[in-house]
């Protein structure tokens, strides 16, 4: 009896596919059937299921089925038409763990014994009535522990990784989902908190490679370390990326806010952002956040690939006529996306000057004035001096404080320090350093003191030492080069 049991078990084999062309026609696979062979037809044929599917206890899969000088000893052509069998060259993918000789030892241990029949025919069906392994015969000895079989079933028990098969493009595609991942928010909120707690059961239906079609960063995420990287012999199909957008960054505040959270927790930036993408905003250098950042070349996600977008204060009415003063108050942030070639473009542009056609002429009582702030735009030493040089009112670099632009105004000379007091920005212009030292400094021709009287350096350090960096090199209460 138990070696009936044992050759029933063999038909278990013929759920895989067997390629076989057959000349009958009258012989067609039914629904479920994974070959056209006839069992029921052979049924008196072959009292045993290892007449032809020698090898299944083994586990020997080039004796699984028969080859076909066994169809043709029947099949001549004369005492029966010739049929056309090709045994198939290879086993049929599955991600099961099952095995036929595995089972079979671990019913032998159990005392227990399984014939063919337990798994591969209907209920109440024939010996011959060949099926795929049917699922709820197998549950009939196993139990399912789980409420739903896709849900909260532990896979691993009977599935191994996705990774470790040789499944194609199409069954990778139709494989089953689950009805927890149609769930609207699936992607937002809960797929990441799944991937934690329940690796091996996203490992079954994924490989590595699914999570970095989105996740740029997959050092942030150690999780996707976790679940196995596809193996050669499977074939994945592509992944289109997908990014939804976090509630944060639907806040009206958030452009001026990200900075600030990409400095504290610049991880969960790089999960869905290239450093590309910071750079389409940020000009260089760029802030450390985005530098810290992978580059989109060497990730295999895209990352998000957001384009340049103007903060909302720059779509408010007038804004055109009013950055100016904005980037006077703060152009660091200008700087973070605006390089001075930018502005140049318009400020410089014959069409869009920003001063008037005859703005040279009369330039000198605005500059001096300060009713423009010269600086934003130009290099006072090296833009005015340049042009003042080629109009002949600049000082020659020969004789810097001889006869030039001071001349219509007797005793310049003694007066030049109030100017210089009020106005420093104006003498640079034309000036540099040098010219002053050559009267103010112990070193000097007149060794004149430029403080005056009643000067008290400690104070006017206190208030800002940036102002003794002007003309002195080391600082000078500490016995530095006055």
């Amino acid at each position: 009896m138990r070696g009936i049991r044992a050759g029933l078990l063999l038909a278990l084999l013929v759920a895989a596919p067997v390629h076989a062309q057959q000349v009958d026609t009258t012989t067609q696979a039914q629904p479920g059937q994974m070959q056209a062979f006839p069992h029921e037809r052979h049924v008196r044929l072959f009292p045993l299921c290892t007449g032809c599917h020698v090898g299944v206890p083994s586990g020997d899969w080039a004796t699984f089925f028969p080859d076909s000088t066994t169809c043709l000893r029947c099949h001549d052509g004369q005492r029966l038409r010739r049929v056309q069998y090709t045994a198939p060259v290879r086993e049929r993918p599955t991600n099961l763990k099952f095995t036929h000789p595995n089972h079979i030892a671990a019913a032998g241990q159990q005392g227990t014994s399984v014939e063919c029949t337990t798994c591969h025919t209907p209920k109440g069906g024939s010996r011959m009535d060949v099926r795929l392994a049917q699922v709820p015969r197998c549950l009939s000895c196993h139990a399912h522990p789980g409420t739903s079989h896709y849900v909260d079933a532990p896979c691993a028990t009977c599935h191994v990784p996705l990774a470790n098969t040789n499944f194609g493009v199409a069954r990778v595609r139709d494989l089953p989902v689950p009805d927890d991942h149609r769930s609207p928010d699936f992607l937002r909120n809960q797929h990441g908190r799944l991937a934690q707690s329940e690796t091996a059961r996203c490992s079954t239906c994924h490989t590595q490679e699914r999570c970095t079609s989105c996740h740029v960063s997959t050092g942030s995420a150690p999780v996707i370390a976790r679940i196995p990287q596809a193996g050669p012999n499977l074939d994945l199909p592509s992944f289109p990326a997908h990014y939804f957008t976090p509630a944060s960054h639907e806040k009206e505040t958030w452009l001026q806010a990200h900075g600030a959270r990409a400095k504290a927790r610049g991880a969960d930036c790089s999960a869905c952002h290239t450093r590309n993408d910071c750079q389409a905003c940020h000009v260089q250098p760029a802030p450390a956040p985005v530098q810290h950042m992978p580059p989109r070349p060497q990730t295999r996600a895209p990352g998000v690939m957001l384009v340049r977008k103007a903060p909302p204060s720059h779509a408010t009415p007038g804004w055109q006529e009013q950055h100016g003063t904005f980037a006077s108050s703060d152009g660091a942030t200008c700087q973070s996306c605006h390089t001075r070639r930018f502005c140049e473009d318009c400020h410089t542009a014959p069409s869009n000057r920003f001063h008037p056609a005859d703005f040279v002429a009369r330039h000198a009582s605005t500059a001096y004035s300060g009713r423009l702030e010269c600086q934003s735009c130009h290099n006072v030493a090296v833009f005015c001096r340049a042009c003042h040089e080629q109009v002949g009112v600049g000082t020659p670099t020969d004789r810097p404080l001889g006869p030039g632009f001071h001349d219509g105004k007797p005793g310049w000379l003694l007066q030049h320090g109030q100017a210089a007091r009020q106005d420093l920005e104006t003498c640079a212009s034309c000036h540099k350093q040098q010219d002053c030292l050559q009267c103010h400094s112990e070193t000097g021709t007149l060794q004149i003191n430029p403080h005056g009287p009643d000067f008290d350096p400690q104070r006017v350090q206190k208030r800002n030492a940036a102002i003794c960096a002007a003309c002195h090199i080391k600082n000078p209460l500490s016995g530095g080069n006055p």
